[in-house]
């Protein structure tokens, strides 16, 4: 198996220092030990959120074709596809696909059959290709477990895991509509199922691998766990994750980890880590979470001794970031383009000694009424050198 990671995205970047270099606040050691390097640049950084203005001066080279027998497809939902691995001559990809009925009706009108977001009703696909441009559907992965349990609604937004020969999906899951938030599931967990070979069979774990934190305590990834992305690092697995608070005004965050994001317009999304010694768990959360402000997937890749990072949402929107440990991560560039959740070609999970001249994924496309389909992108100038 090749270990060598093309460099992807890193060669078309602008190297930052504004940001990096921001002078931290006074603080002192204990306190300073309680946050990560993101935090700190946080809290002098409160009212840059949500900027759509591309980092000046940042460049990437970026094209869009299709992924065919992956496009647009009325009643076909294809969205969040994982990372791409190569076995053999053929590559592996994986996405959420729902089929059926309109794109949503909302939890009102939201049955069974009804999806009340894209990405309810959603099940696991496996799609394969020889050349990563025509790709051949192979049916469901990972379904939706039986009614009553942690994944009964939908399964989606999964990525992929190659470690010591075994294959390991990790996925959002959510057991029901009930409480719900405006736009979105509440109380969603990860799960994982786990294959020796990518084409199955998968074995589902019997209890979420990572749970949302505690509600009740205000705890800063309360209602979600989002996104999930698995590095693996000297023997230790860290699985990223997305979450946010409580959307709207609650005095219980007032004293607890979420003063610093409801005071002066925080940050409602970030992301965090947590680290295991067996990719099947159990998980334990970095103290220093979150370790990333914003969003919005959570896209990481080995990168030296430690992971790369893209962040495509919030005060730091556009940035390529590196942790040497993996938690502490600092910009090192920007883009001024970035693929919308983006499964990344991943050359340390193939076995083909071509995989390093392979520059490119897959990323979806959405919008609020059309039917959200899967795109191939390119990077046109060598960013594997």
């Amino acid at each position: 198996m090749r270990t060598k990671y093309p460099f992807i995205l890193l060669a078309s970047i602008t190297i930052l220092g504004h940001l990096s270099d921001v002078a931290l606040p006074d603080a002192s050691a204990e306190d300073r030990a309680a946050k990560s390097a993101a935090q700190e640049r946080f809290r002098v950084q409160h009212h840059s959120q949500w900027s759509d203005t591309p980092p000046e001066n940042a460049t990437i080279a970026i094209e869009y074709s299709a992924a065919e027998g992956l496009g647009r497809e009325v009643g076909i939902i294809r969205r969040d596809p994982t990372d791409i691995i190569k076995m053999g001559d053929t590559y592996f990809l994986w996405y959420t696909r729902s089929a059926g009925g309109p794109l949503r009706v909302g939890v009102p009108n939201a049955t069974d059959t009804l999806r009340a977001y894209p990405w309810d009703l959603g099940d696991i696909w496996l799609a394969t290709s020889k050349d990563g441009i025509q790709w051949q559907e192979q049916g469901p992965a990972v379904v939706r477990g039986e009614p009553g349990t942690y994944d009964a609604r939908s399964v989606f937004t999964p990525n992929i895991l190659v470690s010591k020969g075994k294959y390991y999906l990790f996925y959002q899951t959510a057991p029901n509509l009930d409480d719900p938030d405006p736009g979105d599931f509440k109380w969603t967990k990860i799960g994982m199922s786990w294959a020796d070979s990518p084409y199955g069979p998968w074995h589902r774990a019997p209890a979420p691998v990572l749970s949302h934190g505690d509600y009740e305590k205000g705890e800063w990834d309360a209602l979600v766990a989002h996104d999930p992305s698995v590095i693996e690092r000297d023997g230790r697995y860290f699985l990223y994750y997305k979450s946010r608070y409580h959307r709207g005004p609650d005095e219980r965050f007032a004293e607890g980890d979420l003063k610093d994001w409801v005071a002066n317009g925080g940050i409602p999304i970030g992301w965090g880590v947590a680290i295991a010694d067996n990719p099947k768990g159990p998980y334990v959360k970095s103290e220093l979470n979150p370790v990333i402000i914003g969003g919005h997937e959570c896209i990481v890749w080995p990168h030296k001794t430690g992971v790369c990072a893209l962040v495509t949402q919030g005060p730091e929107k556009n940035t390529i970031q590196y942790a040497a440990d993996g938690i502490n991560f600092a910009p090192i560039g920007t883009v001024k383009e970035a693929p919308i959740a983006a499964g990344l070609f991943r050359a340390d999970f193939s076995d083909t000694d071509d995989s390093s001249d392979l520059d490119w994924g897959i990323s979806h496309v959405v919008t609020g009424t059309d039917w959200h389909h899967l795109r191939r992108f390119e990077f046109t100038e060598p960013l594997n050198k």
